[in-house]
């Protein structure tokens, strides 16, 4: 299993094409969680910060080690991820990558791998 939380800074002048990213994301969440089989993802989160005026997300993940890339996906909903991902997303900045340094999941929750 891989536990991830990773922050990626918003390209300045793109903060409202995020949110409209988002926004798409959600209106389109049945699409969304369509997709996560064949990614073996069991949960994902996106959040948003401020930090300093600028914009940021972060995402958590709990997924299985050998699941499909996003980027290789033939679904309609993946390649308008993508598509945001590289317009977004400040390439420039480097990927804050958290060290897991405790998971706790309740005994009664079932993770498939």
């Amino acid at each position: 299993m891989k536990i991830e939380l990773s922050r990626f800074k918003i390209k300045k002048s793109k903060e409202d094409l995020a949110n409209e990213w988002m926004k798409i994301l959600n209106d389109r969440i049945d699409e969304t969680v369509e997709t996560m089989g064949r990614e073996k993802m069991f949960i994902e989160a996106i959040f948003e910060e401020k930090i300093n005026g600028e914009k940021y997300f972060s995402w958590f993940s709990i997924q299985n080690k050998n699941g499909e890339m996003c980027d290789t996906s033939e679904h309609e909903i993946d390649k308008v991820h993508i598509k945001y991902w590289k317009e977004c997303i400040d390439d420039t900045v480097p990927v804050d990558n958290q060290k897991l340094k405790l998971f706790l999941l309740n005994k009664n929750t079932k993770l498939k791998s």
